[in-house]
């Protein structure tokens, strides 16, 4: 069987200078005029935009979800990776409010993106290893053993690369650490993955981040004597700057670029509240014993002239 193939006549240049000139002008109307159409969507919709960081996405949708049913509002979540988190809010200046765990609350109030923030819950870190605890894994110790297979995530911009930091040096293994081969992870949830693939044995994450994984991970604790202490262990991160973790809180923050703001601190409230906190120890986070407080004093960007990034 004989195939025929057409070629088409060649264009002429003036008709191909003519395509082109269309084509220039025209792209550049039809991007605005998509962007136009996507931010008119946004704003008439009705609904609150929530940016959250991945290790609280399952139960700011519980909680989106309760709100919604309590107030009829509907509360959009966008979750992030928390190391792009702030920037990305920066750039976008979209958004009604956020929710992120510390440092990265200290980051944001210190750009000046949020009106007003407060503490609805905390995160505590432990060592996460495959169901059964296969290897025996008991200790901070255990961590730089040569037969387990340790994940971490980059100490200059994850929170918890800087705990890890601290519960090397207090645990004495940090040459032994650093003499080992350590498999980088982008954040808690990556760990978590490699993990169930068998690709890694442990990893320090957060203790919420394994409740939403219990099927196939089980927890071990971190032993109180290398845990970071108030006031005494203090890292410093080219990220984060001066950074204190003895307690890692979770907080919501109500944006100061949000189109309905009294709409976005009523939401706030409503998850730092007594009736949100059951939705959050129900996913393995500690609460507040009282009443919610501000978590991070916002701050006039005026004050952040001439100051370090944090």
């Amino acid at each position: 069987m004989n195939f025929v193939f057409l070629t088409p006549a060649p264009l002429s240049r003036r008709r191909r200078e003519s395509m082109l000139f269309r084509t220039q002008t025209l792209l550049p109307f039809a991007a605005a005029l998509v962007v136009l159409i996507a931010s008119g969507c946004r704003r008439d919709d009705g609904k609150l935009l929530c940016h959250v960081g991945e290790p609280m996405r399952a139960v700011m949708e519980d909680i989106a979800a309760q709100y919604e049913q309590k107030t009829g509002k509907t509360v959009e979540i966008a979750c992030d990776s928390s190391a792009d988190f702030v920037e990305k809010i920066e750039t976008a200046r979209t958004g009604d409010a956020c929710v992120c765990h510390d440092p990265f609350s200290r980051r944001l109030a210190n750009k000046g993106l949020s009106a007003e923030t407060w503490t609805a819950a905390s995160l505590t870190p432990m060592i996460a290893v495959r169901k059964g605890n296969p290897l025996r894994i008991r200790s901070v110790n255990d961590l730089a053993r040569p037969d387990v297979r340790f994940g971490m995530t980059d100490p200059d911009k994850s929170a918890l690369g800087c705990v890890c930091g601290i519960l090397f040096r207090k645990a004495g293994i940090a040459n032994r650490i650093a003499r080992k081969t350590v498999l980088p992870v982008a954040d808690a949830e990556e760990a978590v993955e490699r993990i169930r693939l068998g690709v890694l044995d442990a990893a320090v994450v957060w203790d919420a981040v394994i409740t939403e994984n219990e099927k196939n991970l089980d927890a071990v604790d971190i032993e109180s004597r290398f845990r970071p202490q108030p006031g005494a262990d203090h890292v410093l991160s080219c990220f984060f700057g001066d950074v204190d973790l003895c307690v890692v809180n979770v907080s919501i923050a109500a944006l100061k670029y949000s189109k309905r703001p009294r709409e976005a601190v009523g939401f706030a409230q409503f998850v730092a509240s007594p009736e949100a906190r059951e939705v959050w120890i129900r996913h393995g986070f500690s609460v507040p014993a009282g009443a919610p407080v501000s978590a991070v004093p916002p701050r006039a960007p005026s004050q952040l002239q001439g100051e370090p990034p944090l």
